[in-house]
């Protein structure tokens, strides 16, 4: 569960969603995938975050001139609305891109991983209890 949960997170089109639900149902416990999965994914999208910050320069270089405009404006949409942005890097297709612009604008380490980690377990539990049809 934690490795599916880390690769699902990255830039690989894999969800986790299938295994965690199938994992919940076989233990019918809900807390302990639900830690593992969030650890996993929230780990996965913290290597997204250091590639970003630490490959900024990269990622500038590598983007054509029509691609920088539209970096500039997800940067100010970034700029505007801020880190609490992460708490949305659970979601498909849209949540490592999500990550990815936050990290180009350098921000601090220790609050995106609150938000991401809070995003991510509020993600997982919910899913869980669904699940378990306990809500």
């Amino acid at each position: 569960m934690f490795f599916w949960s880390f690769l699902s997170a990255t830039i690989l089109p894999l969800g986790s969603e299938p295994y965690f639900i199938y994992t919940v149902l076989e233990s019918e416990n809900w807390l302990l995938p639900s830690a593992v999965a969030t650890a996993g994914n929230t780990l996965g999208s913290l290597t997204i975050l250091w590639m970003g910050i630490h490959g900024h320069q990269w990622i500038r270089q590598k983007i054509s001139s029509s691609q920088s405009l539209l970096l500039i404006k997800a940067e100010s949409w970034v700029k505007k609305f801020g880190q609490p942005l992460l708490l949305f890097s659970w979601m498909p297709f849209i949540g490592d891109m999500i990550v990815l612009l936050v990290s180009l604008t350098s921000p601090p380490v220790t609050s995106s991983v609150i938000y991401i980690f809070s995003g991510k377990s509020a993600r997982y539990i919910l899913l869980a209890l669904s699940t378990l049809s306990i809500l």
